[in-house]
């Protein structure tokens, strides 16, 4: 099992390699920079072995995201519409449609075969080559909010109004 650690603001802080068999409580950077973190396995995995709380926050909840290279089909849908607007500009309807048609099955068959794994809600850590379960499910915005930080109060909070004006004194 590989799993990506992330830092609070989802970048990712540390990769380490797994043997689910014989996990660590600790790890660390293999350049031995930065922080040692500890991992919670107590919890964390079933009987069989399927992943049911995070090692690194404790969380039970997961989402389940595709590994799609998104740049790769960018570009091959930019140059899929390249390719078939000079086919229509000559008039070429036929070969166009062909283009955007393969361009179509490329894209579902690299979403259909692309790898999935297993997400954190509340640290983002990512679970790599881990069994999956029936039960794991696509991202959930409900769920997303429950576990999203707490938001900082001075942020987005309305600015108190000022005093009134004192009264002048009357006379």
């Amino acid at each position: 099992m590989r799993i990506d650690i992330k830092d609070n603001q989802g970048n990712p802080r540390l990769t380490v390699h797994v043997d689910p068999a014989n996990p660590p409580t600790v790890v660390k950077a293999t350049d031995g920079r930065g922080p040692a973190i500890s991992l919670d396995w107590d919890k964390a995995l079933d009987d069989k072995g399927n992943l049911r709380h995070c090692p690194v926050c404790g969380c039970p909840e997961f989402y389940l995201k595709k590994n799609v290279p998104q740049l790769t089909v960018f570009a091959l849908i930019v140059a899929a519409a390249v390719i078939a607007m000079v086919f229509y500009g000559f008039g070429l309807s036929t070969p166009a449609l062909i283009v955007l048609a393969v361009v179509l099955g490329l894209d579902l068959l690299i979403y259909l075969y692309a790898k999935r794994y297993l997400v954190c809600y509340r640290c983002q850590s990512e679970f790599h080559d881990t069994p999956l379960l029936p039960t794991d499910k696509a991202w959930d915005a409900n769920l997303a909010e429950r576990f999203a930080p707490p938001k900082d109060a001075s942020r987005g909070a309305a600015e108190p109004a000022p005093d009134p004006p004192a009264a002048p004194p009357s006379s």
